[in-house]
């Protein structure tokens, strides 16, 4: 049993305390609704919550039982990552109610100052917010961002005082005014983040909190409190992530299986079915490699899955329904097939740039027969994009002459039969040359000319392009399965990384908004799409000559 823990030590304990974990508290905040609603929730001789626990004597010092229990807690999510307590839902009545007991707990865990109280009233925070539905989640984010924001009146006090001391002179006086304005412009919920930043699992709750943010802003676009502490909490978030923070990893059979769990459940782009298909992209001839964050020392950040070949792959179905062909000592072709960022509340923040290249570096040291890196992408707007264009009035537009010639049929315009070929992809069983010759130019477009200001609109050719890939070609029928034909008709594409020309690619597009491509002599769509006016301007082609290796 513990004895009451001096001050100071129990301060160092916590903060030392490992960010290893999901946040799992065991105090139940649902008891301060009792004095508000006068309604008692049913006890359980097993819980307690910290403010029923915790005895501030006049000394300042804490009940040892609230020692105990908090330091069971954090004993217990320390050596158990993934252990968690009872986290249900809970319905807690009206929005008044909620914000009444969300502002009492933050109250106590913000501005308790640096005590020991305040660590113990953040992991009830915590624990409350837990039990929250996302509606409640809101009206809790809402009071967090709005009490404990900038303090305007405060600010703008303590920028008159600047400015007159700024007209009258004094060096010293003016530090420590800079210093109070600082001060005042930092909202006092970033000392509440900080504090469960310093929670074991603080790190994965901070993360769920951004992304409900996240949901919670795109909907209430107007609510500037909460818009602005997503982005300061981003900022915070970008820092605690940043690339010195994370470990690179590459991710085997035997890796721990919470890790091959998280990846069959994580896997965004294709999906991985059974046990023995994840076997199988493990094994020699294929490799994943994954950041973690010591915090989360459980969970993969971002992963990428890699095949070694000796060609470049078009079908992406030949990669995941076979065992390996190769070992890595034979290839000459790495192919990242895969890439995923699972980590909603990690949004905006670009880990899969620095994996990639952190990958294509451990690959070239272990592996130097290897020289070139590609990967077989999906292209998962596009079949949107085309829909949406093809009802328009300026649809007929889209088509050629001889693009329309190849569709003429009695009594329809040639957008219908291609609207009617499209519309219950008989075209696949058809396999008709005409649907392949239209389908490959209008995705050249898509990818090559059609903008989201002034960089591409498909997601993922902006972010490999934006990582200074160049595109190589295009893939008929790279992806089969029924994501694929749904994303793009089945239609996926290579980017190729080119080592030596990277940083020039990626200075090219985001400059400029240039997007380099490698020569197109033996793909007619995306020849097409470079000769016309818009990609003349913003589309650069690299010759073959230039890339004799391959």
């Amino acid at each position: 049993m513990f004895r009451l823990f001096p001050r100071r030590a129990l301060q160092s304990v916590l903060s030392s305390a490992r960010l290893r974990t999901s946040l799992s508290v065991a105090p139940s905040a649902l008891r301060h609704l009792t004095s508000e609603s006068g309604r008692s929730p049913p006890h359980n001789p097993h819980e307690g919550d910290i403010k029923d626990r915790i005895v501030l004597k006049a000394t300042k010092s804490i009940d040892t039982t609230a020692i105990e229990k908090y330091w069971q807690d954090v004993m217990r999510t320390d050596k158990d990552p993934d252990y968690t307590f009872d986290l249900k839902a809970a319905h807690l009545g009206s929005c008044d109610e909620i914000a009444i007991v969300s502002k009492r707990l933050l109250e106590g865990a913000i501005a308790g100052g640096d005590s020991s109280f305040s660590r113990m009233k953040t992991f009830e925070c915590a624990d409350f917010y837990n039990k929250l539905d996302q509606e409640a989640r809101k009206v809790f984010l809402s009071v967090l961002a709005k009490e404990y924001g900038p303090n305007h009146a405060t600010v703008l006090k303590a920028s008159e005082s600047l400015q007159a001391a700024a007209e009258k002179g004094g060096d010293k006086s003016l530090v420590k005014l800079e210093a109070k304005l600082r001060d005042a412009l930092e909202p006092p919920y970033l000392k509440f983040f900080m504090q469960l930043y310093h929670h074991p699992g603080g790190m994965r709750f901070l993360l769920k909190i951004r992304e409900d943010l996240i949901a919670i802003v795109s909907k209430n676009s107007q609510d500037t409190n909460l818009k602005d502490m997503n982005d300061r909490l981003k900022d915070k978030v970008q820092g605690w992530f940043g690339i010195a923070f994370l470990d690179l990893e590459r991710i085997t059979w035997t890796s721990p299986a919470a890790i091959l769990e998280k990846l069959i459940k994580y896997e965004a782009v294709h999906a991985i079915p059974s046990w023995d298909a994840l076997k199988e992209r493990l094994l020699p001839g294929r490799a994943c490699f994954a950041f973690f964050h010591k915090g989360m020392p459980l969970e993969p950040l971002a992963f990428v899955h890699v095949s070694f070949e000796n060609d470049i792959q078009r079908n992406v179905q030949t990669i995941i329904q076979n065992p390996p062909a190769m070992h890595p000592e034979d290839a000459s072709v790495a192919i990242f097939y895969t890439i995923s960022s699972p980590q909603k509340g990690l949004s905006g923040i670009d880990l899969g740039n620095f994996l990639i290249k952190r990958v294509v570096k451990e690959i070239q040291a272990r592996y130097p027969n290897i020289q070139t890196f590609t990967t077989l992408s999906p292209i998962p707007g596009f079949r949107n994009w085309l829909e949406m264009q093809l009802n328009l009035p300026t649809a007929n537009s889209l088509l050629l002459v001889e693009e329309q010639r190849m569709l003429a049929t009695p009594g329809m315009d040639a957008i219908s039969v291609l609207k009617n070929l499209l519309e219950d992809d008989k075209w696949i069983q058809n396999s008709l040359e005409t649907v392949r010759i239209i389908l490959t130019r209008l995705c050249s477009r898509y990818i090559l000319l059609e903008k989201k200001r002034s960089f591409a609109l498909d997601p993922v050719a902006n972010f490999h392009i934006r990582n200074g890939a160049c595109v190589y070609q295009l893939n008929w029928m790279g992806d089969t399965s029924e994501k694929g034909i749904a994303q793009s008709y089945g239609i996926m594409i290579n980017y190729l990384y080119d080592l030596e020309k990277i940083e020039e690619n990626n200075d090219l597009y985001v400059r400029d908004g240039m997007i380099t491509v490698f020569e197109t002599a033996e793909d007619a769509g995306l020849r097409w799409a470079v000769a016309q006016p818009r990609g003349s301007e913003k589309v650069r082609v690299v010759g073959r000559n230039e890339r004799a290796r391959l």
